[in-house]
Order: C-alpha cells, then structure tokens, then sequence
C-alpha cells in the first residue's frame, strides 16, 4: 500500500471516494489519536475535524467519519463547505451501501452546489442501486453535461442505459468513452457487444 503524503489542511469538497483506503495500522491509529486530541482541545473548530474525519474515511472507518461529518455541518456556514461536507457524507453512507442515505446527502450537496459533478454521479450509482433507473438516468446525464470528458460519468451511464434496453444510447456513450479512454476493456468489450447486436 502507498505510503500516505503528509497531512494537508482539504476542504470538503475533496472527493472521499478518490481516497485511498488503509489498513489500519500502529502509525495510522497514532495518526487519529493524535487528531482526536486536537479535536478535544479545539471542538468548535472545523479544520482540525474535518481532518480527522478524512483520516477515518482514509482508514475505511465510515461510520465514526458520518458522524464526525455531522458535526462538522454544526461549524461551517459557506455553501460551498456545507455542499463539501454533505457530498463526503453521502459517499461514505455509500460505500456502507446505505443508499437511501447517501442519496439524501447527494440532494443536499447539489441543491448548495447545483453543478458537482461528481454528487450528480454518484447519486446517479446511488439511484441505480436503489432501483430507480429513470432518476439515476437523470442524474448521470446532468453528470455529463456538466463534464463530458469525465470517464466514470459516461460509463455509468451507458452501463444504465444499456440495462434499460436503450442500446443506441449506451452505444454512444461507449464510443464517447473509448475517445476519452481507448484501452477501456469494460467500455471495449461492452461497444463491441452492442454493435454486434445493434447491426
């Protein structure tokens, strides 16, 4: 595992889920004791917080980094660090498969910031999960029109659409894909299919 650069103060809106998880280990729990402490010491500060529930998250330690989140909602008043915190938090309800949560926080986040991109596309995962592929359509198509060379959000969605039996739709969303990324092997082997089917 890569070893972890030196703590450096992050917003909110740092995606949590591009951060790499941990195995926790005797310098890791040094690490979150050592910020518990400055978060007793300071408990109406955000920073020293916020670091620590990134720190959680780091370590795979999502539920105490929720909480740790909601608090930090208590501190902060700008838009933009209340959309951060809200979208940190639906991505760890979402990696607890908790979608129904991470999905409520992802609203939140984009009503503070409409154009997130990436809580349009994991809230679009999280509606997909959650069965209701129209809204996860929905949400994947905001996701690309707010960044059309975003990999994942064109992905996502042809992977959707070609669930629903939209097969002309997905197939372009793969051919756009395979522009952005041409060795995809998923995005290969999927437009390969469906231009097979589709001729």
């Amino acid at each position: 595992m890569p070893e972890r650069p030196a703590p450096t103060r992050r917003t909110p809106v740092d995606a949590v889920s591009n951060l790499t998880v941990r195995t926790p280990n005797a310098e890791a729990r040094g690490e979150l004791v050592a910020l518990r402490r400055e978060v007793d010491s300071r408990p109406g500060e955000l920073d020293p917080r916020l670091l620590l529930a990134q720190t959680l998250v780091q370590c795979g330690a999502f539920k105490p980094a929720i909480e740790q989140l909601r608090i930090c909602r208590e501190h902060a008043s700008a838009p933009e660090m209340l959309a951060g915190i809200f979208f940190n938090q639906g991505s760890c309800h979402q990696e607890l498969k908790r979608y129904a949560e991470a999905i409520d926080c992802y609203e939140q986040a984009i009503f503070l910031m409409p154009d997130m991109v990436w809580a349009h596309l994991l809230m679009g995962i999280c509606l997909g999960q959650a069965g209701e592929r129209a809204r996860a359509i929905d949400c994947l198509q905001r996701a690309v029109a707010l960044n059309g060379r975003e990999p994942r959000a064109r992905l996502e969605l042809a992977d959707l659409l070609r669930q629903e039996g939209q097969l002309s739709a997905a197939r372009r969303e793969y051919e756009v894909l395979l522009d952005l990324q041409p060795h995809h092997a998923h995005g290969r082997l999927a437009h390969y299919e469906l231009h097979t089917m589709l001729q």
